[in-house]
Formats: structure tokens, C-alpha cells, sequence
């Protein structure tokens, strides 16, 4: 066995060659590649990471936390308490951190800006709430197949997402061109399965790891 962290060898190649971490192991789960580290301080603070497209949040946006701070989203670990927003009563409460999942991502990245000032950068399947449900900045048949348990909308500029201050105008949507090949991070929490990024009521991760 080797000790590596994700900054120090492609992941990739662990799983192509078959090598194994000290403190986790390869997976495949439906025929994705992935590595499951159970010991997060000793790998960055980052339990899984996939080879694959998902839909998720580049490093440095903020989740909001149960005690009022935020957190860039790749330092968090597993057991914090964050802010969960519960559709079914309106009111904010508290989910438990399960994992965190880290992706390799190409081109399908968005800026989006709220008229509240708060902006997220996300992929494009990633599902943010809004005052008519469920909506994605490319809600093509990836973000119903990474989340086939929602439906999912295209969000559009002009409609209000759900932030932590109420609802918040969609005033722009960009695409990025100049991110290609960039991490990007999801968590898993439960047992509410939503959270809160730059003040955002986003949806968690799936059992597959993605959104």
C-alpha cells in the first residue's frame, strides 16, 4: 500500500493502475470511478472524489453553518452541522455533513447573480431553489439523470431563488469559458436534503454522489 493525497497524484491513475489508498479504497458504483478516503483529515479534508462530471460549486463558496459562520466549501469535513432549508414547513434547520464530494469538471460552469448582490459559480445540472421549484442554469437531461428524484427546471433570469434574507431576483446567468478541467465540490447531508451556499437554498448530493 501507498499513502498518497489528491494533490499529489492524479487520481485517475490510482484507479487505472490499481493502486490503494492507506487509508480508503477504489470504488465503482455504476460505473464511475471512485475514491473513498474514510479518514478526511488525512486527505485534505475531502472523503470522495469522482471521476466524472456533477453538479456542484468551485472551491471557495461558502456554506452557511449551524452556528451563523461560513465555511469555503472543500475545507469542510464530515459531522458539521450546516443551515438545511425544509421545503415542506419554510422554515431553516439543521442537516448533518455525510460526505464530500469532489469532481473533476469541464466547461459546463455558470455565474449566476442575484439582486441581492450574492453570486454562486456552479455547474450547470446543479439545482437551485426558487419560489416555482427546483431549477438549473442547463437543465438538459444530465441534471434529471443526476437527480431523477426532482424535477428540474431551466432557471431563467427574472425568476427568485430562495436565499437565507428571502427571495432574490436571477438578474444574470454567464457561462465560463475560461474554467476547463476545474474541481468542483458537492456534500451529501442529511437528514434535510438541502443547503445553503453564498446565502443560496441549493440541493445536496444524490446516493451516487452527484446532484
Amino acid at each position: 500500500d501507498i499513502s498518497v493525497s489528491f494533490n499529489q497524484v492524479n487520481v485517475r491513475q490510482i484507479a487505472n493502475e490499481g493502486w490503494k489508498l492507506a487509508a480508503g479504497k477504489v470504488n465503482y458504483v455504476s460505473g464511475n470511478t471512485y475514491v473513498t478516503v474514510p479518514n478526511a483529515s488525512s486527505y485534505g479534508n475531502t472523503t470522495t472524489l469522482k471521476i466524472a462530471s456533477g453538479g456542484c460549486f468551485v472551491k471557495g463558496s461558502q456554506v452557511l453553518l449551524s452556528n451563523g459562520s461560513t465555511i469555503s466549501i472543500e475545507a469542510l469535513t464530515v459531522g458539521a452541522n450546516v443551515v438545511a432549508y425544509n421545503e415542506s414547513t419554510g422554515e431553516f434547520e439543521d442537516s448533518e455533513l455525510q460526505l464530500v464530494h469532489a469532481y473533476k469538471h469541464k466547461n459546463d460552469i455558470y455565474d449566476i447573480t442575484l439582486s441581492s448582490g450574492d453570486t454562486l459559480t456552479l455547474t450547470g445540472s446543479h439545482p437551485v431553489l426558487t419560489t416555482h421549484g427546483w431549477k438549473a442554469a442547463n437543465a438538459d437531461e444530465v441534471a434529471a439523470r443526476e437527480h431523477p428524484d426532482i424535477a428540474i427546471e431551466q432557471l431563467s433570469v427574472g425568476d427568485a431563488a430562495i436565499t437565507t434574507s428571502g427571495e432574490s431576483e436571477i438578474i444574470s446567468i454567464a457561462r465560463r469559458n475560461d474554467l476547463d478541467d476545474e474541481t468542483v465540490y458537492n456534500i451529501d447531508v442529511e437528514p434535510i436534503d438541502t443547503y445553503i451556499v453564498n446565502s443560496v437554498v441549493v440541493h445536496n448530493a444524490n446516493e451516487a454522489g452527484k446532484d
